[in-house]
């Protein structure tokens, strides 16, 4: 990559993540206000005015940077991530945004599960409960990256990549086979500043994961 269009470039990530069987992003709390709703309900947000399912930009975040760790440096993961200590502070490069679900195509179903005593192995008096996951269904996922190598580049797509062969689980309950997920629609647009109608002016573009992948393990 150019130096000077990486100076002022960013990278805008788009893909949908795709349910691949049961997933569950609990809202924390158990409810109370709604009683035909299940116990743990699916996290809610308002897109456009309406309320959906969401994945925490943060929460991905997290996963990210915990399956990175297993791969890079410290040294690697803190200049991208940016870190907060008493010396000094090291801003971010990289920003992931909260991923809306599409309602129209997401499909949810209940689970029970109940707490299991650790010396009688059976199931604790009243501690069934029901869980609202997500089984079908797409969530718009962003990520925008600005003043970065292409080897940090390519940190955020093995990750991607991560997510799309399992490697990498979404949300709570994966020891019981929750949290699998696929990536698809993905695109990558390199943006070498707006136009005058505040439109990204892109500078390359990648319209699959694998190839995305591909071109810069090739560098």
């Amino acid at each position: 990559m150019d130096e000077e269009i990486k100076k002022k470039a960013k990278v805008h990530i788009s893909f949908n993540l795709s349910a691949d069987g049961p997933v569950l992003v609990s809202s924390g709390s158990k409810n109370s206000i709604h009683p035909e709703r299940p116990d743990n309900m699916f996290l809610r947000g308002m897109d456009k005015g309406k309320e959906c399912y969401v994945i925490p930009g943060s929460s991905i975040k997290g996963i990210v940077k915990h399956y990175l760790y297993t791969i890079y440096t410290d040294e690697q993961i803190d200049k991208l991530f940016g870190y907060t200590a008493k010396e000094n502070n090291l801003k971010s490069c990289i920003c992931f945004y909260d991923a809306y679900a599409d309602m129209d195509t997401i499909r949810s179903t209940i689970r029970y599960s109940t707490a299991v005593g650790s010396v009688s192995q059976s199931a604790k008096t009243g501690s069934l409960n029901n869980l609202e996951a997500v089984t079908a269904g797409n969530f718009k996922c962003n990520i925008v990256l600005k003043n970065v190598t292409d080897d940090e580049i390519k940190m955020i797509l093995n990750a991607i990549e991560a997510i799309d062969v399992g490697m990498i689980f979404i949300g709570g309950k994966v020891s019981r086979g929750f949290g699998k997920m696929k990536v698809n629609d993905f695109k990558m647009i390199l943006s070498k500043g707006y136009d005058e109608n505040l439109t990204p002016i892109p500078c390359g573009s990648y319209e699959s994961l694998q190839n995305a992948v591909k071109q810069y393990e090739s560098r």
